[in-house]
């Protein structure tokens, strides 16, 4: 007795397109194709139907899922300083313990990785947002390794700056996946309506910043809370040109 074939060609077939139009689910529109003798391409148009439908409803809830998350995520609270330029910031780990249960409960896992990096002296740090769903979006930062101390001086060797600046890109990237918040980065919403510094205030804290190294300026602003002297809050103006005084004057 012959086999007999999966894709019987005696039966009248109906066209893939026809199939596809009918309101049914694409398992079912399968199912109907190999019962009305479709043809291997047939088929084969079915089944890359489905997995596109299948990596739209994954992306669709990815996306669901990281609006709920990051609308339930906490403030991260700087807890450390660094001792060089006092600047406050707040460790991997404190960020990871701050975030993870809300982003777990919300079904998203981070696997983060490193590569190599056609700029010199340079590293690129790669995070792996992942979905219970099924979708996977992949974030990337090329870091420079962070071998200078407040002068800009180098004291670190290669590896450790390595380390750093790997260190610093996963911490940062979980900042941008989940677009976290820091405390004393905007003093939980309240910073805008705050008088910023201005006038011969300002004027004598630019004297003195723009005394100091660029690595050094940057590190002041991270300490103060701003991303530019015009932002630095009236109240901060002393401790701003007292520091700024302290650091220049140790030159």
């Amino acid at each position: 007795m012959a086999a007999t074939s999966l894709f019987n060609e005696t039966k009248e077939t109906m066209p893939v397109d026809a199939l596809i139009e009918q309101p049914a689910n694409v398992m079912q529109i399968i199912h109907t194709a190999v019962a009305g003798g479709a043809d291997p391409g047939q088929l084969s148009k079915l089944l890359d139907l489905q997995e596109r439908l299948e990596k739209n409803e994954a992306r669709k809830a990815y996306n669901i899922a990281m609006k709920a998350c990051q609308e339930e995520m906490p403030v991260v609270v700087k807890n450390a300083e660094n001792k060089d330029n006092h600047a406050r910031y707040s460790t991997l780990d404190n960020v990871l313990s701050t975030v993870k249960q809300t982003f777990t409960k919300h079904g998203f896992s981070l696997s983060f990785g490193s590569s190599d990096s056609s700029t010199p002296g340079h590293v690129i740090v790669t995070c792996d947002c992942m979905h219970i769903g099924g979708h996977t979006e992949r974030f990337s930062l090329n870091c420079p390794y962070d071998t200078t101390g407040p002068k800009g001086g180098a004291t670190k060797t290669a590896i450790q700056g390595m380390g750093s600046a790997v260190s610093y890109g996963r911490r940062y990237l979980v900042y941008m996946i989940f677009n976290l918040c820091v405390q004393n980065e905007d003093d939980d919403g309240r910073a805008g309506a705050q008088p910023k510094l201005s006038g011969d205030d300002l004027r004598e804290v630019d004297h003195w910043y723009s005394q100091m190294h660029e690595t050094s300026q940057k590190a002041f602003l991270d300490w103060i809370g701003a991303d530019k002297l015009e932002n630095i809050k009236a109240a901060d103006g002393p401790k701003a040109l007292e520091m700024l005084k302290r650091k220049v004057n140790k030159k």
